[in-house]
């Protein structure tokens, strides 16, 4: 029995605009006889130039696959019930096809195919679509580490990427740099050369707020194509994306990695605001638990111990020891310490004699970024350095 598409056609060219998606310009619909009941050919041109349906000239479906036999595979698996994508590809152009079975009251009773020139798709909907997904993956990112991984990985799904890094400030930390692909081999991570680029360039993007682009980038023995994109968040700079791509970059792709610049830097800069946050509150209540422990009790070294506890746990501290100071012996004596590797004893320091002496002399904070390289440092606190590993005091 025949479909009501089959007899009544223009029924079917009316709901056109509902079948057909957004990302795709020609249509052509057939029934399972082999009839076409639709063609517009409009968005492929070069496909269907001359086709028509009524008129003078009657396109018959063998027409149509004399001249674009790719179609023929697409359209017995719509018949079979199935979806078929692919590209066609003529005279040095692609186009993008998907076939789809037609339908009514559960049966199929033909196909659907939906093409689109590439270049045109490219240049509409490549950029909005990639964004689209690029900012639901980077939502998820709760820390900067997570944030660049799932960075790199979608921008390769998307753009035909060897490597990269991301680079946030401070760029003298390299902690926060991470590389990719590529970029993750000792010869280009560990260059000193090459990252001291990078770093001299993230500043130059920064303070610019330009693109860096280059086709025939050094990077050691080869040329690449690479590019350099600013992380700027409300006017505050985050740091810099770089990208080391397999060719040129089309100019769509460029205008993706900006875009995606900017996503990246928001993400960052949420992450941040979020973790100062977290911090501060994390603060606060170390500061509310210490301040409980000394009022709610009077054993000193219980006390004592509970700042200890919520110093090393919230404040990014390895170790810490109390010392008291005797006014009558001039002397400082310790009377608790927490995190040593090593079991330590009670002992008394001179008032004249290393880094806390100091302290209780200049009735000051004291900041030693650099154990290593101070000279007040005593030869107690010297052993501990290269027992514990410690670096700042």
């Amino acid at each position: 029995m025949p479909s009501r598409f089959t007899r009544n056609p223009d029924r079917f060219a009316r709901r056109e605009s509902d079948l057909r998606p957004e990302t795709y310009t020609s249509l052509l619909v057939v029934n399972l006889e082999g009839e076409i009941l639709h063609l517009d050919g409009e968005g492929a041109p070069a496909l269907f130039y001359g086709f028509s349906v009524g008129g003078e000239r009657h396109t018959s479906l063998s027409d149509v696959l004399r001249r674009v036999p790719e179609l023929e595979n697409f359209l017995q698996q719509a018949f079979q019930g199935e979806t078929a994508t692919g590209e066609i590809r003529r005279w040095g152009k692609v186009w993008l096809a998907s076939c789809r079975p037609l339908r009514e009251e559960g049966r199929v009773v033909g196909a659907v195919c939906l093409l689109q020139d590439e270049h045109a798709w490219r240049e509409r909907y490549f950029v909005p679509q990639a964004v689209t997904a690029l900012s639901a993956a980077l939502r998820k990112a709760a820390t900067a580490a997570e944030l660049q991984t799932v960075l790199f990985a979608q921008l390769q799904e998307w753009i035909p990427l060897d490597g990269g890094a991301v680079f946030l400030l401070p760029f003298e930390e390299h902690a926060l740099n991470r590389y990719f692909g590529r970029w993750e081999q000792a010869a280009i991570s560990a260059s000193e050369e090459f990252n001291a680029w990078l770093r001299v360039m993230g500043q130059q993007l920064l303070s610019t707020a330009q693109v860096y682009y280059n086709a025939a980038q050094r990077i050691g023995e080869r040329e690449a194509v690479v590019m350099g994109v600013p992380l700027l968040a409300r006017s505050e700079a985050v740091g810099a994306l770089w990208v080391e791509a397999r060719s040129p970059l089309r100019a769509e792709e460029r205008r993706l990695l900006e875009t995606v610049g900017a996503l990246v830097a928001s993400a960052l800069y949420r992450i941040q605001k979020y973790q100062q946050t977290e911090h501060r509150l994390q603060r606060l209540a170390a500061l509310h638990a210490i301040e409980r422990a000394l009022t709610q009790t009077f054993d000193l070294s219980l006390s004592l111990q509970v700042l200890l506890e919520q110093l090393t746990r919230h404040f990014s501290i390895d170790a810490a020891d109390v010392l008291f100071y005797d006014d009558q012996m001039h002397l400082l004596r310790r009377v608790a310490h927490l995190g040593f590797r090593a079991p330590l004893q009670e002992e008394t320091l001179g008032v004249r004699e290393g880094l806390p002496a100091r302290v209780v002399r200049s009735r000051a904070q004291l900041v030693v970024n650099d154990l290593s390289r101070s000279p007040f440092v005593s030869p107690r606190l010297e052993a501990l350095r290269k027992d514990e590993g410690f670096a700042a005091y």
